[in-house]
């Protein structure tokens, strides 16, 4: 028999999956809410637990969009943000913050594109619960000097926050890559293994030199107050190599671009812990790790590769449960810039 708060969880998940929706016209459209459900919503239960953990849409502020906090976080694959840099994201959009999400491969685990765009659809309604609204998102094509054409998204009429897809190919775990994508992956075109890297449905190519100009000029774009991005090292060997990649590749473009702004990231690079930290204890309150889990499983529901619910998690011990009550970061040192600007 489930327990009660496992049913009142998974209420709550049902509660936001109105807001959860992308709006989009694709194959991943959400069914309508069943009946049951719906009654459910309406008693006092369900209300009292719905105004402790809902989100709201966070006020909006005419004389700086952003409220001094715009955040370019710079990821490996779409869940990574949710799963190990989350409260963090979901608190700087609730204080009317700004982000920009750079995710650099397509994480297509080695399937087809349609599960590529999934999981963006996914990282979109999980975006749509943060920013306490659904939203249709749309999207557009930018040209920069250094890589192919890119792909980003934005919920409409809320510009403080966006999608940048540079859709290159999932490494695999051991960084062997997968035979759907000739096996390149982030780590051979970092170990000198791969002279260029392909991204999915765009013309042309990586090297890593024009990866790394490509988030330089994305940061020098956006001029962010803070990055967020991955690990740079992984000491126990159970992170995924594009995580470490990524990691490494944005303290590389951040220090450069610190030197071509003539200034530093005001509130510095951060690196937040990925696979390792199921190791670690949990440093979540029990309301933070409810809202944490709320936002992943409206991600969930569109990838078949995860579990869909808290249940469904603990019953197969997945490591996903792990990783919805922990978060660990440190700050990173880009040695550039600073001296000239202490």
């Amino acid at each position: 028999m489930r327990s009660p708060k496992i049913i009142l969880f998974a209420c709550l998940v049902a509660l936001v999956a109105l807001i959860a929706l992308p709006n989009q016209q694709s194959p991943h459209q959400h069914s309508s809410a069943p009946a049951q459900t719906l009654a459910f919503l309406q008693t006092p239960a369900a209300q009292h637990a719905a105004s402790k953990h809902a989100i709201s849409p966070p006020p909006v502020k005419a004389s700086d969009p952003c409220n001094h906090m715009k955040w370019l976080v710079v990821i490996a694959h779409p869940d990574d943000d949710l799963l190990f840099m989350n409260p963090d994201i979901s608190r700087v959009i609730a204080r009317g913050g700004c982000v920009q999400t750079v995710y650099v491969t397509g994480g297509d685990d080695g399937r087809d594109p349609a599960y590529v765009v999934s999981r963006e659809h996914g990282v979109q309604a999980a975006y749509n619960v943060m920013a306490g609204r659904s939203a249709e998102w749309s999207y557009q094509t930018i040209s920069l000097p250094n890589s192919p054409e890119i792909t980003t998204a934005s919920p409409k009429a809320n510009s403080r926050i966006a999608h940048v897809y540079l859709h290159l190919p999932d490494g695999n775990l051991d960084g062997r890559g997968f035979a759907v994508a000739n096996s390149q992956s982030l780590k051979k075109l970092e170990d000198g293994a791969l002279n260029s890297i392909t991204a999915f449905g765009a013309p042309g190519d990586y090297t890593s030199s024009s990866l790394t100009l490509t988030l330089v000029e994305l940061i020098e774009q956006y001029r962010p107050t803070r990055i967020a991005t991955q690990s740079i090292q992984d000491g126990s060997h159970t992170d995924h190599s594009d995580h470490i990649v990524t990691g490494q590749l944005t303290l590389s473009a951040a220090s450069i671009a610190e030197t071509l702004m003539k200034r530093p990231i005001k509130d510095g690079v951060w690196a937040y812990a990925g696979y390792p930290i199921r190791k670690e204890s949990g440093n979540l309150d029990a309301s933070q790790a409810a809202q944490k889990s709320l936002i992943f499983f409206a991600y969930a529901h569109f990838d078949p590769g995860v579990c869909n619910t808290l249940d469904e998690c603990e019953q197969s011990a997945s490591t996903y449960t792990s990783y919805l009550s922990r978060q660990y970061k440190t700050r990173l040192s880009t040695g550039a810039a600073h001296q000239s600007h202490r």
